[in-house]
């Protein structure tokens, strides 16, 4: 099922932060392909806008 990334909650939202919190919103995307059809850019935007700091800088690969 996929929503749009302004239908994710602040909690799902800070479940990808928890999970990713060094990799940054880049390497969340590789992980979330199958859960919603988003752009790392749109997350990031979104999760900031709730108030979720994503490392930027990191896009190291897992």
């Amino acid at each position: 099922m996929t929503r749009p990334y302004h239908h994710w909650t602040t909690g799902e939202l800070r479940v990808l932060h928890d999970h990713y919190p060094t990799g940054g919103v880049n390497e969340c995307m590789k992980h979330l392909t199958h859960v919603a059809d988003l752009s790392p850019n749109k997350i990031w935007k979104q999760a900031k806008k709730q108030g979720i700091r994503f490392n930027q800088q990191s896009t190291r690969n897992v």
